[in-house]
C-alpha cells in the first residue's frame, strides 16, 4: 500500500503508525480468554457455558465484557493503545471499515475456517474476508430483508392485503411505487416508506455492485447507484414517502397506521412494530421485498492479534456458531442465522403471533438465500453519507434532484480525496 493510503487507513481507524509498544490483553489469566460484545448481541446462557470452559480447549474459559456507548470507537482506541485488548471481539455489520487494519486481527483461514465455508451463506462469509484474502470476521447473525405491511390498513383501502397478493403487485420497485400511489389515493397520508433515504438504502442492499470494486476502483457514480437515487426521488415526487425525518415521527407512523409498508431487515420485527407499536399486534404481515433479496445488518466475531490462545478462541467461535447454537440464538435473542442448516431447520417454520400467526421467518429465510455476493469497502460510508444527506435535502427542503446528485458527487470526491481512497 502506498504510504499516503497507509497513513489514511491508519487515521481512519485511529491507530498509531509508530513502532509497536508492549501490550496486554483484557485479562492476565492465561487460561481465560476475554470477549467484548454489546448488549443483546449474544445469548447470555451460551456465553455462560463458555465461561465454565470452552469445549475442547483444555480448561480455557471465557470472560465476556459488555461494552456500552460507542463500541467501535472504544475497540479501536484500545487496539491503538495496545493495552487491555480483548482476546476476541464481536464486530458489527461495518466490518469492512476494519479492513485497513486487518493486521490487528488473526487470519481465521490458517486456523481451519475454510473447512466451514460451505456451511454458511456465501455473501455473509465473504463480508468477513479482506480483498487480500484474510478472513478477520466469522459469521454470526445476518439481516435479510422483506416487505413489512399492515394488512388491516391495506384491506380497508380496498387493496390486496394477504402476503401472496401483496407480493404479486409489488414484486418490482416500479410496481411498489405504483402500489403506494394507489394507497395514498385511498388513504390520505398513508406511506410506503418513512423517508426516501430509507428506500434508497434498501435498494442498494440488493445490489451486487456497491460503491467500489474489490481492486479499490470507485464505481459510486455509475448507473446502479444513480438508479437507486432516482427511484428514491420518484417516491418523493409521487407522494408515497412520509417525510418522517426524526425517530419520534417514525414511531408515531407505526402506531397510527399511516406507515402501511416498509422494506426492512428481519431484526426490525422486534426493533420496529413489536417494540414501538405493540398495540398493532396481529395486523402486520411480510412478503418478499420489491426488487430482489437484500441484506441489512448482521454481526461477526473476530480474534485480535494479541489473543493469548488463538486456537482455543477459534474453538469457541466455531462452537458458538454451530447449528444448534444459531437456532438457540434465533429462538431466544431473535438473531437470524447465517448457517444454511439453521436457516433450513424446523425453527424457521414457527408461526409468529405478532404477525397474525404467519410463518414470517420462512420469508426471511428465502431472502437470505438469495442475497447476492457483494464487496463492501472501508470507504462506503464516505459515499453513502453525502448521497443520503442530499436525498434528505430533496425530501425535506425541496432541493432540485439533479443539483442534489451533482453536489453529492462533489462532496464524495472531497471526502475520498481527504481519506486517501482515490
Amino acid at each position: 500500500m502506498p504510504r499516503r493510503r497507509f497513513l489514511a487507513a491508519a487515521a481512519l481507524a485511529g491507530l498509531s503508525v509508530g513502532g509497536l509498544s508492549s501490550c496486554a490483553t483484557d485479562t492476565n489469566d492465561p487460561n481465560a480468554l476475554s470477549l467484548w460484545l454489546w448488549k443483546n448481541s449474544a445469548d447470555p446462557d451460551l456465553l455462560a457455558k463458555a465461561a465454565d470452559g470452552i469445549e475442547g480447549a483444555n480448561g480455557v474459559t471465557l470472560a465476556s465484557n459488555t461494552i456500552g456507548g460507542d463500541f467501535k470507537s472504544k475497540l479501536l482506541t484500545t487496539l491503538a493503545g495496545r493495552s487491555h485488548v480483548p482476546d476476541l471481539t464481536f464486530i458489527n455489520s461495518d466490518i469492512a471499515s476494519y479492513f485497513p487494519n486487518a493486521d490487528q486481527f488473526v487470519d481465521l483461514y490458517p486456523l481451519g475456517a475454510k473447512d466451514h465455508q460451505a456451511e454458511f451463506l456465501e455473501f455473509k462469509w465473504n463480508f468477513g474476508v479482506t480483498p487480500e484474502g484474510r478472513m478477520i470476521g466469522y459469521p454470526m447473525d445476518t439481516g435479510p430483508t422483506a416487505l413489512f405491511f399492515r394488512n388491516d390498513v391495506l384491506e380497508k383501502a380496498g387493496l390486496p392485503s394477504e402476503p401472496d397478493e401483496v407480493h404479486d403487485v409489488t414484486s418490482t420497485w416500479d410496481q411498489f411505487l405504483a402500489f403506494g400511489a394507489e394507497l395514498a389515493k385511498a388513504d390520505e397520508g398513508a406511506a410506503i416508506t418513512p423517508t426516501i433515504q430509507a428506500l434508497y438504502g434498501q435498494v442498494m442492499s440488493q445490489s451486487a455492485k456497491q460503491y467500489f470494486e474489490v481492486s479499490g476502483a470507485p464505481i459510486y457514480d455509475q448507473e446502479h447507484v444513480q438508479q437507486a437515487f432516482e427511484l428514491a426521488v420518484r417516491a418523493h415526487e409521487m407522494g408515497v414517502s412520509a417525510n418522517a425525518q426524526n425517530s419520534t415521527d417514525q414511531t408515531a407512523l407505526l402506531g397510527n397506521g399511516k406507515q402501511a409498508c416498509q422494506t426492512h431487515a428481519v431484526w426490525w420485527v422486534v426493533a420496529g412494530p413489536e417494540q414501538l407499536a405493540p398495540k398493532t399486534k396481529g395486523n402486520w404481515r411480510v412478503c418478499p421485498a420489491p426488487g430482489s433479496p437484500g441484506n441489512n445488518g448482521g454481526s461477526f466475531v473476530a480474534i485480535t492479534k494479541y489473543c493469548k490462545n488463538p486456537e482455543a478462541a477459534y474453538k469457541f467461535i466455531t462452537w458458538l456458531e454451530n447449528e444448534e447454537n444459531e437456532i438457540t440464538s434465533l429462538a431466544k435473542m431473535f438473531l437470524f442465522p447465517s448457517r444454511l442448516d439453521a436457516i433450513e431447520s424446523d425453527a424457521i417454520a414457527e408461526p409468529y403471533e405478532f404477525f397474525g400467526g404467519q410463518k414470517i421467518l420462512e420469508v426471511f429465510a428465502e431472502s437470505a438465500k438469495g442475497v447476492p455476493t457483494m464487496y463492501l469497502s472501508p470507504y462506503d460510508a464516505l459515499v453513502s453519507g453525502p448521497i443520503v444527506d442530499e436525498l434528505t435535502n430533496v425530501e425535506a427542503a425541496g432541493k432540485n434532484p439533479a443539483e442534489a446528485w451533482s453536489d453529492a458527487m462533489k462532496q464524495i470526491k472531497r471526502e475520498l480525496d481527504r481519506a486517501g481512497a482515490l
